[in-house]
This record gives C-alpha cells, sequence and structure tokens, in this order.
C-alpha cells in the first residue's frame, strides 16, 4: 500500500504543500518504484504508523525529490527515508523524525542526498547495507545536515561498500557516542569537509575504513581499527582516548591529546606515520626517567618529518640519567628516520631543567624509539657512572675551591665523555649578574658627598640668616 507512487519508466508524481498520513503496516507515504519513475514533494507534511511504514521510498533506481517537508514515522521497523536497489533520494531542508526505527536506510548500490535536511532516528542515524550481495558502492551525502540517532551509532555500514561525505557545518549526534561504525567486512571512505565532529569511528571485523579531514575540519575522539587518516594544513584531530589506525596517518595539521585526567595518559598506534609539516600534540609529565607520557607507537611501518609540541602535565622538573621519558615507542619492525620528530623553537623547560628530544636511548638501545631528556652524552656512556653534579661532602677535589660545587675554571673543550645535566640557561648568570647589579647599583650612587655637594655654606655678608648669622650658619634664601 503507499499514498503516492510512481511505477514504471517515465512516471512521475509531483506534490505542493500536501498531507498524507497512512495506518497500515508497509503502507509507505512516497514511493518511487523502477528505472524513471519519480516522486517530487515540495512542502508538506507526511506520516506513517504501520510497522515497517517508510516515510518516503526510493527504489530499483527510482528518484525521490524533497523539499521543505516534515515526515514523522511511529511504526515498528520503520524509518523516516529509504533508498534501495540503486534509487536516489534527495532531500532539501526537510525534517525528519522516524520514532521506532533508523533515520534511514541506504542499500544496494544507493545514493541518499541531506541537504539541510534534519534527520532523527530512534535506533542508529544512517545503516548502509548490501542485502543483496552487489558489490555495488552506496553513497551517503550529508551538506549542511544534521543527524541525530537516539539510542545507536550515527551511521552504520554492514557488510557493505560506503562513501560518506560530511560537509558544511553537518553535525552528528550518536546516542552511543559512536560517529561511524564499519561492521562485518565493509568498505568505508569518510570525508570530512568544514564539519567539525565529536566521538567515535570504529571498525570491526574485516571492515577496511579510510578517513579524509580537510578545510578546515576538526575530530574529537577516537579512532579504532581504521586503516588511513589524512589530515590536511587546516584541520585537527584532538585524541579523547587510546587509538588505533592499522595503515597510514598524514598529518599536515594538527593531531593533539586532550588534557589527560590524573595519570591516564593516551596511546595512538599507527602502522605508519607521516608528518607532511604537521604538528603532533603530546602531554608529558616531565620529571625524571621513566616520566608518564602519551605516546606514539610506530607499528611495523615508518615515521618521518614532524613538528612534536609538549605541554607539560605538572612536572616539576629533574635530571634524566638514563634513556628519559619515552614518547614515540617502534614495534614490529618499526622505523623512524633520524629527523622524523622535531620540537619547536623555544625552551622546553620544567624547574631548573631544559628537555630536548633524543632520538634512540643511551648506548645504542632503542635506536628508533625517541626520549625526552634533560641530560646529553658525550662519547660513551659507562655503566653506573655517575653524571657530574655538586661536589659531595668529604675531601675537595683538585681544582674545587672549599665550599664550591663547580670548577673555578671553564670545564676543557671539548669535554671528557660523561653525562651532563641540560640546565636552563639563565641559571648559569643568576648567580653572578644579581652580584654585580647590585654592586653597579652602590657605584651609580656614589658618596654622600658626591651625591648632596658641600653641605655648610657661611653666611658671608648674606643679608638675611635664619639666626642672627652665626659663623657656619645659612642663609634663608638658600635652604
Amino acid at each position: 500500500m503507499f499514498a503516492f507512487s510512481s511505477d514504471g519508466s517515465g512516471a512521475s508524481v509531483s506534490l505542493t504543500n500536501t498531507s498524507v498520513n497512512t495506518t497500515g503496516n508497509f503502507a509507505v507515504a512516497l514511493l518511487a518504484f523502477g528505472s524513471g519513475a519519480s516522486v517530487t514533494a515540495n512542502g508538506g507534511i507526511f506520516t506513517t504508523s504501520g510497522a515497517g511504514a517508510p516515510g518516503a521510498y526510493a527504489f530499483a533506481n527510482g528518484l525521490v525529490t524533497l523539499a521543505g517537508t516534515s515526515i514523522t514515522t511511529t511504526g515498528p521497523g520503520s524509518p523516516g527515508l529509504v533508498a534501495g536497489n540503486g534509487g536516489v533520494l534527495r532531500d532539501t531542508n526537510s525534517t525528519v523524525v522516524s520514532q521506532s526505527g533508523d533515520g534511514a536506510e541506504v542499500d544496494n548500490g544507493s545514493t541518499l542526498i541531506l541537504d539541510g535536511t534534519k534527520l532523527t532516528g530512534q535506533n542508529n542515524g544512517i545503516v548502509v547495507t548490501d542485502s543483496g550481495g552487489t558489490g555495488l558502492v552506496n553513497i551517503v551525502s550529508l551538506n549542511g545536515a544534521n543527524l541525530t540517532s537516539r539510542n545507536f551509532d550515527g551511521i552504520v555500514v554492514t557488510d557493505a561498500l560506503a562513501n560518506i561525505t560530511v560537509a558544511n557545518n553537518s553535525t552528528i549526534l550518536p546516542g552511543s557516542g559512536i560517529l561511524v561504525n564499519a561492521t562485518g567486512a565493509s568498505n568505508v571512505t569518510l570525508t570530512v569537509d568544514s564539519s567539525s565532529l565529536t566521538g567515535a569511528l570504529i571498525a570491526g571485523g574485516t571492515s577496511i575504513a579510510d578517513a579524509t579531514f580537510q578545510n578546515a575540519s576538526h575530530l574529537t575522539g577516537t579512532i579504532t581499527n581504521w586503516r588511513n587518516l589524512s589530515v590536511d594544513t587546516t584541520s585537527s584531530w584532538s585524541v579523547t582516548g587510546d587509538s588505533v589506525l592499522t595503515g597510514t596517518v598524514s598529518n599536515a595539521g594538527l593531531i593533539a591529546f586532550t588534557s589527560p585526567s590524573g595519570s591516564n595518559f593516551k596511546t595512538l598506534t599507527v602502522g605508519s606515520y607521516v608528518g607532511t609539516g604537521g604538528t603532533l600534540g603530546l602531554n608529558t609529565f616531565l620529571g625524571a626517567d621513566g616520566s608518564p607520557s602519551d605516546k606514539l607507537v610506530i607499528n611495523g611501518g615508518t615515521a618521518d618529518s614532524s613538528i612534536m609540541r609538549i605541554t607539560n602535565a605538572g612536572g616539576p622538573g629533574a635530571e634524566t640519567t638514563g634513556n628519559g621519558i619515552l614518547v614515540v615507542k617502534a614495534i614490529n619492525g618499526g622505523t623512524t628516520a633520524a629527523g622524523a620528530f622535531t620540537l619547536p623553537f623555544g625552551e622546553l623547560r620544567a624547574g631548573a631543567f631544559d628537555y630536548d628530544l633524543f632520538r634512540g636511548g643511551l648506548n645504542g638501545s632503542n635506536p628508533d624509539d625517541w626520549f625526552l631528556r634533560s641530560g646529553f652524552t658525550v662519547g660513551p656512556v659507562a655503566p653506573g657512572l655517575v653524571p657530574p653534579g655538586p661536589v659531595p661532602p668529604g675531601p675537595v677535589p683538585p681544582g674545587l675551591g672549599p665550599g664550591e660545587p663547580f670548577p673555578t675554571d671553564p670545564p676543557p673543550n671539548p669535554l671528557p665523555p660523561g653525562l651532563y645535566p641540560i640546565i636552563g640557561p639563565e641559571l648559569a648568570t643568576d648567580g653572578v649578574v644579581q652580584p654585580i647589579a647590585r654592586q653597579l647599583g652602590l657605584t651609580t650612587l656614589g658618596t654622600l658627598h658626591e651625591r648632596f655637594g658641600d653641605s655648610l655654606e657661611p653666611c658671608l655678608n648674606r643679608p638675611r640668616c635664619s639666626s642672627g648669622c652665626r659663623p657656619g650658619s645659612r642663609p634663608v634664601a638658600d635652604h
């Protein structure tokens, strides 16, 4: 049963400000069935209350075009919109609500285009399938649209191929927190253009999923078991939890971990990481060796050329005497280029110590890992070597004055083999500059005589004195 149906080649139905209500099971309000069939609705209110009764259905290469309509379905398993078997459903500025089903369903190589649409599903927002095993690509396009799923996921792709575009400030508000969920053996391509999304991207089973963020787009959330990710120079990803991508992350923009909650730092695991001039932002407790930090893990692939921005997560600063603080880990044969990561210009400072980024551990250990250290080595460091520091109590070694923690003479050039701390540059001058500044101030002040000149001047025939012109008194006019 169909309220308005277009069947067969060339058949079309056009409606303007029409109101339709169906009550039977499978009673679709608007249906375009077959190649060349089309239904167009401008304005109007369409409701269905039966089970399995979509509001609008484009089937078997049929075309449904909506503009400014209101569609509500209340029956169980009744999606608001359906495009199936090559059907195309286009909507502009309509409000579509499914109170008991999914917002929309797309199946067997069909197309759903939502331009300014407000689409709400009680279960999932949009479900994409390939029930006929056609192997054809389904297309879902959100352009300035708002997609809401009250209970479950924003977009679910099950055993299907799907190209999904989220553009022009479109939003997805998933009840489960999952933006796009690729399940079974799906293949998904997601392009986010000029839009900001909050939630998770998840792939399960044998699914393959790739994402691109471009033109000032932003993701706040996590990615689990997707393959490739591309972030352009204007876009960013705020990583809110542990994330895994099995392929390549290409970062020309900003990928930054959000601030840790307590000691819950996060890990991003990728196959390969390509910086392409982008920035990777990590939070690190700047302290001694082994302090906690967000981490990038290279799993079997490669890493190159990226700026690493470190934010201190409350660390007081301390001298590292071992490998330092791990920030990049290469596993399962993963490798990193010699200049893969660099700190931005300026100091990375905590307390009295500056931290720098080093590839590899001491004595050649962990050659492809990257560490933050507040010390540097000269030559091979012997096991158990005690780094230079304050002189311990006891006899004063040759070259040191009594009570002096450092040699009176400059260190030799080049330095002998050993481990040396990286101290903030101003600390070396503070103890010298302050006494010099004090002495300079005293010298500038001069003596009392130099500041005031002669303070006693005889009257010497001056006409008026304050007290009878006693010898040595000064005239009133000079006081």
